[in-house]
C-alpha cells in the first residue's frame, strides 16, 4: 500500500515559461516518478499548460486569466472552489503553491480539513507575507528570500511552523541526455535560421519582460557596445526567450548598431544545444532570485557571468565556476566578457568546475530529498485547520 501523501501542485502563472514554471514542472515529474499520487492546477493555454500536454502529463486547468489580472478577489474565490473540488476528487493531503496569491485560495479550500499547505517563493521582491497566512510551511529558493519570510512570519504573526531554504528544481535530465549531432553553425542555422559568424559566441537565456531589471537586456546591449567600440573585441550573442519587450529590444539592437552581433532565437526547447554550442553564458540581471540557467550552464560544462547582489552569488564561485560583475555596471560586465573571451582554456576549466559544483550541490535529487522530508512532516498533521 502506498502511504505517501497525495499532492496537488498549483502554478497559476502567466503565458511565459520561466524559472518558477520549470521548478513546478520538474517537481511534478519527480513526484510521479517516485510513486506519489500527484496532479497540477495551471492556467489554460499558457506555456506550462502546453508543456504538460506535450509531455502527456495529466493536469487540471482553468480559463480565468482575465479575472486573475482584473478581479483578484473573484479569481481567488473561484480558484478556492476549484482546489476544493480537486482535493475531494483526488483525496489530496498537501497543496503546494508557487505564488503567494494561490495560498489564499488553498487556505479557503482546506478549511475544516487536515490538508497541509506549502508555499514556495521564487522571486526576490518584498511582498505582504501576511497574505500567506494559512500556509503551514514556506520555502525560499535563496537564503535572502528565506530570511525575509522568517522575519516577516514572526513580525506579522503569520503562524507558519516551518520556513526552509531549498534551491529550486531544473530539468537536469534533458541536459544529461543531450548529444551534439551538428557543428555550431549548422545547429543555429537549422533550428533558428541564424547564420553564426566565426567570432566568440555567448548566450543569454531569459524571458523579455517589462521589468527591465530582471534579465536586464538593455544593460547587455550597452556592455556589448562597450566591448566592440572601446575594447575592439567583436563577439556575438544569441538571446533565447520571448516576451512583450522583444520588439523594443529588437529596435534597440538596430538603433545601437548591434544587429550584426545579436540574434533573437525566441522561445525554444533547445536550451541544452544553445548552451553546448555557446562559449559561455551571461545573465546581466540587476535583480535575480536564483537563476536556474546558471545551474543549467554548469550541467553543460559552461562557465557563466552574473551580477553581485543577486542569486548569481549562490551558484557562481567567482573565478572558479564563472565571473561576477558589479551590479548594473555595463563597463564591468564588458570587462568580464572580455576576460572569458581572451582566456578560452581558463573559461573551459571553469565550465568543468561548474559541472562538479552543480552536481554536488544543486542537482534535483538533492533538493527532492528535502521536499520529501517536508511532505512527510506535513502529512503527519492530524488536527484540522
Amino acid at each position: 500500500m502506498n502511504n505517501k501523501p497525495r499532492i496537488l501542485i498549483t502554478c497559476l502563472s502567466g503565458k511565459l515559461f520561466g524559472g518558477g514554471e520549470m521548478h513546478a514542472l520538474t517537481l511534478y515529474k519527480m513526484l510521479r516518478a517516485a510513486g506519489y499520487h500527484t496532479t497540477m492546477l495551471v492556467n489554460a493555454h499558457t506555456a506550462l499548460h502546453k508543456r504538460l500536454i506535450t509531455e502527456g502529463l495529466p493536469c487540471y486547468s482553468v480559463r480565468l486569466r482575465w479575472l486573475q489580472r482584473n478581479f483578484r478577489s473573484i479569481f481567488c474565490f473561484l480558484i478556492a472552489r476549484k482546489i476544493r473540488t480537486i482535493c475531494t476528487q483526488e483525496k489530496i493531503d498537501i497543496i503546494h503553491c508557487n505564488a503567494h496569491e494561490e495560498v489564499r485560495s488553498a487556505a479557503q479550500a482546506a478549511l475544516g480539513t487536515s490538508i497541509g499547505i506549502i508555499f514556495t517563493r521564487h522571486i526576490p521582491d518584498r511582498f505582504n507575507v501576511a497574505k500567506i497566512k494559512g500556509a503551514h510551511a514556506s520555502i525560499g529558493v535563496t537564503p535572502n528570500i528565506t530570511t525575509y519570510i522568517e522575519q516577516e512570519n514572526i513580525k506579522n504573526n503569520v503562524g507558519m511552523n516551518t520556513v526552509l531554504h531549498i534551491p529550486p528544481f531544473f530539468d537536469s535530465e534533458r541536459l544529461d541526455r543531450f548529444v551534439p549531432t551538428t557543428p555550431r553553425e549548422d545547429f543555429f542555422s537549422i533550428n533558428f535560421g541564424v547564420t553564426i559568424k566565426p567570432l566568440p559566441l555567448f548566450c543569454v537565456i531569459g524571458n523579455m519582460v517589462p521589468d527591465l531589471q530582471h534579465k536586464s537586456h538593455p544593460l547587455l546591449f550597452k556592455a556589448l557596445t562597450h566591448l566592440i567600440n572601446v575594447f575592439g573585441q567583436h563577439a556575438q550573442v544569441v538571446l533565447a526567450g520571448d516576451g512583450p519587450m522583444r520588439p523594443t529590444f529588437e529596435r534597440m539592437v538596430k538603433e545601437q548598431g548591434l544587429a550584426d552581433y545579436v540574434y533573437f532565437l525566441g522561445a525554444t526547447d533547445k536550451i541544452p544545444g544553445i548552451l553546448y554550442h555557446s562559449d559561455f553564458l551571461v545573465l546581466p540581471s540587476i535583480k535575480e532570485a536564483f537563476g536556474l540557467v546558471y545551474a543549467e550552464a554548469g550541467m553543460m560544462r559552461r562557465a557563466a557571468i552574473g551580477a553581485y547582489q543577486t542569486g548569481a552569488e549562490i551558484v557562481l564561485r567567482n573565478e572558479h565556476t564563472g565571473l561576477l560583475f558589479k551590479n548594473g555596471d555595463a563597463h564591468d560586465l564588458a570587462c568580464a566578457i572580455k576576460r572569458l573571451i581572451d582566456n578560452p582554456t581558463w573559461t573551459q576549466q571553469m565550465g568543468n568546475q561548474a559541472h562538479e559544483h552543480i552536481m554536488k550541490n544543486f542537482v534535483p535529487r538533492i533538493t527532492f530529498e528535502q521536499h520529501e522530508l517536508l511532505y512527510a512532516q506535513l502529512a503527519q498533521r492530524q488536527q484540522p485547520l
